[in-house]
């Protein structure tokens, strides 16, 4: 959860440069999605759309 909470940090952050934002989503996306195939938790479901949503308007730029 730690390696969540410090991904979290620098996706809300704004760079200028989006390399770090995207690697972060990225991520952050690997570890929600590993953290929902093994607790089946919604919340990180909706957490982890909410961040695909984020990378995708990323890519969109």
């Amino acid at each position: 959860m730690k390696a969540v909470d410090i991904l979290v940090d620098v996706v809300e952050k704004k760079f200028t440069k989006h390399d770090f934002t995207l690697v972060a989503l990225i991520n952050l996306c690997e570890l929600l999605l590993n953290e929902f195939s093994i607790s089946g938790d919604e919340q990180v479901l909706h957490e982890l759309e909410f961040y695909v949503d984020e990378l995708s308007e990323l890519a969109k730029e």
